[in-house]
């Protein structure tokens, strides 16, 4: 009754969680990096990295086996050349110490080339890089991971690439015989001014600005872009329902 409130000082709406006892979304695992980088900030949600040789990207807190999943990145510092991959990873790859890349199992260049690791659990990985866009300062990518059927999606800024159709199943840019824990991971590092190292994941709770807002058909998320039918934003909620 003698009005001795805190001041909000230096608090937007987009530092504002949306994350309850009840249901939790997936960030960035510490435990998943590398022995020095990246460096973890905004609540675990973005990554910064500075040194081509610990550019070894984070793994998400919830890695499902089953179901169909979408997340947002919104891409900042992107270069030409090597860096940064986007792509997805395995407990093998996660178990890897050291040497830059060897926290991703298969995924693409920014420029669109292709890599895969030797080792996985993924059995045989297949990439397909056809009509791959000039990826942006502020582009906002886009995945949809379908565990089910072992296929990942990657857009750009509302487009699915090749013409690519997750409710449908078709056109995918990765796809692999063998079903594992699976997270999206991004490499990238700041050794000449890009590289995606600032660089934020939204996995329905965005760490950056939504000019739209679309949930998934269960409600939850907060995404650019709406998920295709049938995917789902990464939190503890739809993994008890899907995972």
């Amino acid at each position: 009754g003698n009005d001795n409130h805190y001041t909000v000082t230096n608090l937007a709406a987009i530092d504002v969680t949306t994350d309850t006892p009840t249901n939790n979304f997936a960030t960035l695992n510490p435990l998943t990096a590398g022995t020095s980088d990246p460096e973890l900030r905004e609540g675990a949600l973005q990554q910064y990295e500075h040194g081509s040789t610990n550019s070894s990207g984070a793994a998400a807190t919830i890695m499902p086996i089953n179901g169909k999943w979408y997340a947002e990145l919104f891409l900042n510092g992107p270069s030409g050349g090597d860096y940064p991959f986007f792509g997805i990873t395995d407990t093998i790859n996660l178990n890897a110490q050291g040497a830059q890349g060897t926290k991703m199992a298969a995924g693409f260049e920014i420029d669109g080339a292709t890599n895969n690791q030797s080792t996985t659990n993924f059995g045989t990985i297949t990439n397909t890089n056809t009509g791959w866009p000039s990826f942006a300062d502020n582009d906002i990518v886009q995945f949809a991971l379908d565990l089910d059927n072992r296929k990942l999606w990657i857009g750009r800024n509302g487009t699915y690439i090749n013409s690519g159709n997750p409710a449908s199943g078709s056109n995918q840019q990765l796809s692999w015989t063998v079903s594992d824990n699976t997270s999206l991971i991004l490499l990238g590092y700041d050794g000449s001014g890009g590289g995606g190292s600032t660089s934020k994941w939204n996995y329905g709770n965005p760490p950056f600005s939504i000019s739209s807002g679309n949930a998934d058909a269960n409600g939850y998320g907060n995404f650019e872009y709406a998920p295709p039918s049938g995917y789902y934003s990464i939190c503890t909620k739809n993994l008890a329902e899907y995972g």
